[in-house]
């Protein structure tokens, strides 16, 4: 997620070096401080299968008051992360943009993220992972990192642990993958931080 200290401005400025202007929408729908209780019944209803189409012409005077508040014409769309932008709001942002050029570039796997019914509705997917790349014929594209990362990269001798993993529990293959990692690392006699939250 974007929020990441660094991250947004980074991309920010590197967009910035390309395009005359960039703009930044946080989410899809409305951010958790302006749901109303109308809204929050209407997501939980869609999740369980119902109102979809309500819940759709929500989202799309959500994208419309956005688009109006940045006044704004935009040729490219690019969603980068998890960030939740559902098909209604991709259409609206086509109608209001006509010829905008949608892109995204997921940073989990398909089946971890709410994206799979709004995938198709980008004109070019991106992944990190080579599995969603080969299964979903997406463009594999490997993950990247702020260059602020390498200053403060120590020498490998004064470095605290010669192994360092943080990660979301979310399946039991995971765990089991972690769990041989840390065998492994403990018969290597090797400096580790392993955690899954």
């Amino acid at each position: 997620d974007l929020s990441i200290t660094g991250y947004k401005e980074t991309l920010e400025n590197y967009l910035l070096k390309k395009f005359k202007l960039v703009d930044f929408i946080e989410s899809g729908i409305p951010l958790k401080k302006d749901r109303n209780i109308y809204f929050k019944s209407l997501r939980e209803l869609k999740r369980k299968g119902y109102v979809n189409q309500l819940y759709e012409r929500e989202i799309e005077k959500y994208c419309k008051k956005v688009m109006e508040e940045k006044n704004t014409i935009y040729d490219y769309f690019l969603v980068v992360a998890g960030a939740e932008f559902s098909e209604g709001f991709i259409k609206k942002l086509r109608k209001l943009n006509i010829g905008i050029k949608c892109i995204i570039f997921i940073w989990d796997k398909l089946e971890t993220t709410s994206l799979s019914k709004s995938i198709n509705a980008f004109d070019k997917i991106y992944t990190f992972d080579k599995k969603d790349a080969e299964i979903f014929n997406f463009n594999f594209l490997s993950s990247f990192y702020i260059d602020e990362c390498k200053e403060n990269i120590a020498d490998y001798k004064e470095r605290e642990y010669d192994l360092y993993y943080i990660g979301r529990l979310r399946s039991v293959e995971r765990y089991y993958y972690i769990k041989s990692l840390f065998e492994y690392s403990r018969l290597l006699k090797l400096r580790f931080y392993l955690k899954l939250w």
